[in-house]
């Protein structure tokens, strides 16, 4: 992806970052207290997420996703445990890994880590802030990665 977005945003401007003006009295304060804050948001995501593919699943919302991909892969549990790991990475691997070891499931489980699942691009996007890049771009450049990881994959497994 660092190839294919290489020329993106480049700008023949030569802005200076902004100099950070408000010094902190107690640093290490700070960046305890930041980083514990952090680390809640990052939990809260993964729980909420897991609970919500786990609820959607068993209500059958997913279904029509998980038919689709189905018909492209040609085997409903590993369309089913994909659809599950693009909304939260770890319960789609986890799926992934019960089944058996073929080249499709270690593939698909590769797209599931490079997207993420829709936890991690939430995630991202919480803590890259609004001004940070281009939320298009951003998913897009998530996208060709899966896709470029599922095909590598496949294409290098043994």
């Amino acid at each position: 992806c660092g190839l294919i977005f290489r020329f993106y945003g480049k700008t023949e401007t030569n802005e200076s970052l902004p100099v950070l003006t408000e010094k902190s009295v107690n640093v290490l304060y700070d960046a305890a207290y930041n980083s514990v804050i952090s680390v809640l948001l990052v939990g809260s995501f993964i729980c909420l997420f897991y609970i919500l593919a786990d609820g959607l699943s068993v209500l059958g919302v997913l279904r029509p996703a998980e038919q689709a991909f189905s018909l492209i892969l040609r085997d409903e549990a590993s369309a089913k445990a994909f659809v599950c790991g693009l909304i939260e990475c770890t319960s789609g691997c986890a799926a992934l890994a019960a089944l058996p070891r073929t080249p499709l499931t270690v593939s698909l489980a590769a797209a599931c880590v490079s997207f993420g699942g829709f936890s991690v691009v939430a995630q991202s996007l919480l803590f890259l802030g609004k001004d940070c890049c281009d939320r298009r771009i951003f998913l897009l450049s998530k996208t060709v990665q899966t896709v470029l990881s599922f095909f590598l994959c496949l294409l290098f497994f043994r």
